[in-house]
């Protein structure tokens, strides 16, 4: 039985050396073989290239290196009168395409005689329908793979030769950029899931995350359930692609009509789609978890730490200084009392009338209690400050602050000093983030967006941590 240069044949070939189901040359504007093989079936009855496309590919072939030079390198057609019945040197895709068999040499039966007596032993032999000897004398089989041309045209050697011509549709007003990420995710482990939803938080430029797996995968479930991230709709019908890494095409198993689609059903697995994002609930949960550790590197600061012996220094010695000034008061006052007593009893004070004597001030009311709210705000800020305190929090802190600064009375010059820092720490810490940075433009990417913010923004904040907290 001969054998059968037919598509799984063909594909068996390809799929057995990792290749291309089909020729990646297969054009006439990418390989001279093609485009001479399909020039040629114009003569043999087939439909031809157009007459001015044709001039111009033989034109610009002809100035390439991989051109034949003799017409022993030609391809080339030949029978009696105008019956054509010998394709020589053809292209096993255009002899495919025409045919229906990958072969390089075919050539068909010299007479009716030769006919009668192939068709009879075939029948002897009870050769299938499909053999190609019903209608052939000789085929000679081919794959791309040990087509003289195919080497060539794989290191370059054809890159002068013509392209193709396109119709003009213009330029648009403006081009967009969509970054995609595309991951198969079968093996994936739940620290791999973690480190997954650390790019998408860190990677705020890449729109769409598109994740392909053969099944469900029980960590990516997990993140889906807590809804760290979002992507309900599931595609199916999707199949890697043998020529590119980490790529998938779309085939419907009912809808596939060309031959690579088909095989590709047959031998490769499908996968199915699913497009992730991160959920704004993990972005604003990891958004606190990163502005928490602002306190814990402001800390480890060298200028913090000074200022912070500074702050202690002074917050001594005004201790010192308040605890001589009650001291002073106290002395004072034993003093004054007997003083004033035995003035009393001299003759000039009796003789002056009670109402020529001057009165104590009154002593002003103290407005202490109506600002204890204000005092427990500030305080509790402070101590936030020092134990690490994220940009919600202090928002919240004076939020509540403010509401009990309206309902006090007279308020200390230095609670207002120390209040209107933390508000500009608040404005200042809004304005600086990397999120911040990356909204109002200052930068193009989130890497530059941290390398501002660790060298520029972070060393600021830092100082007007310390500020509001020597208060």
């Amino acid at each position: 039985m001969a054998m059968i240069p037919n598509l799984d044949w063909y594909l068996s070939i390809s799929t057995q050396q990792q290749l291309s189901p089909r020729c990646p040359y297969a054009t006439v504007y990418h390989c001279p073989r093609y485009y001479q093989s399909l020039s040629l079936l114009g003569e043999a009855g087939s439909t031809g290239i157009a007459p001015a496309e044709d001039s111009r590919l033989k034109q610009q072939w002809e100035q390439t290196e991989v051109w034949p030079v003799t017409a022993e390198q030609a391809t080339s057609i030949s029978g009696p009168g105008n019956e054509v019945k010998h394709f020589m040197r053809f292209c096993p895709e255009v002899s495919y395409d025409r045919f229906g068999l990958f072969a390089a040499e075919l050539h068909r039966f010299a007479d009716e005689i030769d006919v009668d007596c192939t068709h009879k032993t075939l029948r002897n032999e009870g050769a299938t329908p499909e053999d190609w000897r019903w209608n052939w004398s000789l085929v000679e089989s081919m794959h791309y793979t040990q087509c003289p041309l195919y080497s060539l045209l794989r290191v370059g050697k054809g890159k002068d030769g013509p392209k193709p011509i396109f119709p003009d549709i213009g330029m648009p007003d403006s081009i967009t950029s969509h970054l995609v990420s595309i991951t198969e995710c079968d093996d994936y482990t739940a620290q791999d899931v973690e480190n997954l939803i650390v790019e998408m938080y860190e990677h705020p430029e890449i729109k769409t995350y598109e994740i392909y797996c053969r099944q469900e995968n029980p960590h990516l479930q997990r993140a889906l359930d807590d809804y760290r991230i979002t992507g309900d709709t599931v595609k199916m019908h999707y199949y890697k692609d043998p020529d590119y890494e980490l790529s998938f095409v779309k085939i419907n198993k009912n809808a596939a009509t060309s031959d690579w689609e088909k095989h590709l059903i047959a031998t490769s697995p499908m996968y199915f789609k699913r497009e992730i994002t991160l959920s704004d609930r993990q972005r604003e949960r990891m958004d606190r978890e990163r502005s928490q550790t602002v306190w814990d590197r402001a800390q480890r600061h060298p200028v913090y730490v000074i200022l912070m012996i500074l702050a202690a220094i002074a917050s001594l010695i005004g201790l010192v200084a308040l605890f001589r000034g009650t001291e002073d008061n106290n002395k004072i006052n034993s003093q004054t009392a007997p003083q004033l007593h035995e003035v009393a009893k001299t003759p000039v004070m009796r003789n002056l009338s009670s109402s020529s004597v001057a009165s104590p001030p009154p002593v002003q009311e103290h407005t202490t209690s109506k600002n204890v709210r204000f005092e427990e705000s500030l305080a509790r800020m402070k101590v936030k400050l020092r134990s690490g305190m994220s940009y919600e929090q202090l928002v919240e802190l004076l939020d509540e602050a403010r509401v009990a600064k309206t309902m006090s009375g007279d308020i200390a010059p230095v609670q207002i000093r120390q209040f209107s820092c933390y508000e500009e720490l608040e404005n200042l810490w809004s304005q600086r983030t990397p999120n911040a940075l990356l909204q109002r433009g200052v930068v193009s990417s989130w890497e530059e967006a941290k390398r501002e913010y660790s060298f520029t923004e972070e060393p600021i904040i830092n100082k007007k941590f310390a500020e509001c907290y020597s208060y």
